[in-house]
C-alpha cells in the first residue's frame, strides 16, 4: 500500500473518531425544589430552564419531557414560560410541548422554557429528563433569522427523584422490623 494513502486513512479514521471538545450554546436543565418526594400522591412542580448564549437567541423551542409512567403522572396543564407563546405542535410532535418568540429572540440564563406538574404514584427512584429529536419539524432550537436556522449545540440534563413510601407503610415495616427483633 501506498504511505500517503495509510497517512490520509489515519487522519480520516482520527477525524471522524474523535469527539469535538466545546461548551454547548444552549444548556437545558430540569429544576425541582427538592429531588425526595415524601410520599405516594404528593403533587410536585418541575421547571425546564435553559442557558441561551446570546450568539445563539433563538425564536422557538420544541422538546420531549420523558417521565416513567410507572412511577410519575402530569397533573394540571404544561405552562410555557413568559417569553414564550405556547404551540400545539401535538400535530407533528405528539407531546405538543413546544414556544414560539417571534419575531424577538430570546436569549439568557435561567430562561424558563416550561413548568409542569406532576404526581408520585409509586415509590422508587425514576428520573426525569427532556429530549429532541433532530428528525422532527416541532423539536429543536431554531435561531433568529432565515440563514442562521437550527441549534445543533444544545446540552440536555435531567434529575433523578426518590419517591418515598407513605408513613403508614414506614409505620407497617418498622413494626414487623420490631416483631421480628423480639423473636429473637
Amino acid at each position: 500500500m501506498n504511505r500517503s494513502f495509510i497517512h490520509k486513512l489515519v487522519l480520516v479514521v482520527v477525524l471522524v473518531t474523535v469527539p469535538v471538545l466545546y461548551s454547548a450554546l444552549i444548556d437545558i436543565t430540569v429544576n425541582t425544589d427538592d429531588t425526595t418526594i415524601p410520599e405516594i400522591g404528593q403533587e410536585f412542580q418541575i421547571t425546564i430552564v435553559a442557558d441561551i448564549d446570546e450568539s445563539s437567541s433563538i425564536i422557538s423551542w420544541g422538546l420531549d419531557l420523558n417521565i416513567d409512567p410507572e412511577y410519575l403522572e402530569i397533573v394540571g396543564p404544561i405552562e410555557t414560560g413568559d417569553y414564550w407563546l405556547s404551540v400545539n405542535s401535538s400535530v407533528g410532535d405528539g407531546d405538543g410541548l413546544a414556544g414560539l418568540s417571534f419575531p424577538n429572540a430570546v436569549s439568557g440564563d435561567k430562561v424558563v422554557l416550561f413548568v409542569v406538574t406532576l404526581k408520585a404514584i409509586k415509590q422508587g427512584v425514576t428520573d426525569i429528563t427532556v429530549t429532541y429529536d433532530d428528525l422532527e419539524y416541532f423539536e429543536g432550537f431554531w435561531l433568529q433569522g432565515a440563514g442562521n436556522g437550527y441549534v445543533t449545540d444544545v446540552k440536555l440534563s435531567g434529575q433523578d427523584m426518590t419517591i418515598l413510601p407513605e408513613p403508614a407503610t414506614i409505620v407497617l415495616l418498622g413494626s414487623g422490623l420490631l416483631i421480628c427483633m423480639k423473636r429473637k
